[in-house]
Formats: C-alpha cells, structure tokens, sequence
C-alpha cells in the first residue's frame, strides 16, 4: 500500500533491487537494475529478472513511490513497472546534473530520511542539479544534497562524501 501524503510505498516489501554496473569501467550504458525475489517465503531469492537496462554506470537504488529511484550520473531515474511483467516500462528523470567524471565518484547513497526527505551523496563530484523544466539549478559542489522527488524541492547538506551517508543517534 502506498501513503502517497509522505511519498512512500511499501509494495515492493521482499523485493531486492540491484544496481548491476555492467558497464563499469569503459562501456556508457549498459548497466542494469535485477530484481530479485522470495516467492516461496523461505527465505532466499530464488527469482531474478532484468528490471532495466541501459542504464549509465548505476550504483544506487531505493524503493519509492511504487517503483525505485537509481542513481545514474548525470541522472537520478525513477523507473517503475505500471504493467506487472517485471520489467520497467516507466523511465523519468528526477534531478540532472551531476557530474559524470570517475565513475567510482558519482552521486549515490540515497535513503528516506526520518523527515521524507532523500538524502544523496555527491560522491565528491560537481554539478549544478535540478528537476527537469524547472530553471533553478542547485550547486553541489563539496556539498551533498537532500530532495524530494514529488515536488522537486532540492538542498545543499554540509559534507562531501565519497560513498554512501549515514546516521545514527
């Protein structure tokens, strides 16, 4: 059941989504999202389908919103299956502009703050983000940054990470 007042879904609660950088380190898309499942409940996921494909050196995943959203250098994706088949058939570009320089430096990292926010990891790259149609641009540059994927509200956050965020008490 989605809450779509906070932007969170839960529908995909036993679903595993991995980001598959096939491409890594010379190609330029042809990266993947697995999806993987326990259909039987024991435990393990004994199902795995192709979820996306041509996909540009992507390194993070999270569920939202029914579907995920994946970091891809310039691009945070939101890709979602509409049809059931397993597969995206959905493809929409969130925020743009980060940087697209070492691959292994790119944004990443997201998760669901306590506060619906997403938080994201520069991954010590540059850029200048925004939603797409919108005009404003945020810089990022030693910065992270936190958004909204439903309202395209984007914020610079202290810190320069390399991978990933954390919090803790």
């Amino acid at each position: 059941e989605c809450d779509w007042s906070s932007d969170v879904c839960s529908s995909d609660l036993g679903r595993l989504y991995v980001a598959e950088m096939r491409d890594y380190p010379n190609a330029k898309t042809s990266g993947a999202i697995r999806r993987l499942e326990d259909r039987d409940g024991d435990g393990r996921y004994e199902t795995s389908v192709v979820f996306a494909e041509n996909i540009p050196f992507p390194n993070g995943v999270l569920p939202w919103n029914g579907g995920i959203l994946v970091t891809a250098a310039p691009d945070i994706l939101f890709l979602r299956d509409t049809n059931g088949d397993g597969r995206a058939d959905e493809r929409t570009v969130v925020l743009t502009g980060f940087g697209t320089g070492n691959q292994q430096l790119r944004v990443n990292g997201l998760y669901l703050g306590l506060d619906n926010w997403i938080y994201g990891a520069n991954g010590r790259s540059d850029g200048e983000i925004h939603a797409p149609g919108r005009t404003n641009r945020v810089s990022i540059r030693g910065r992270d940054f936190r958004f909204r994927p439903a309202t395209g509200e984007i914020e610079t956050l202290a810190g320069r990470s390399q991978f990933g965020l954390a919090h803790d008490d």
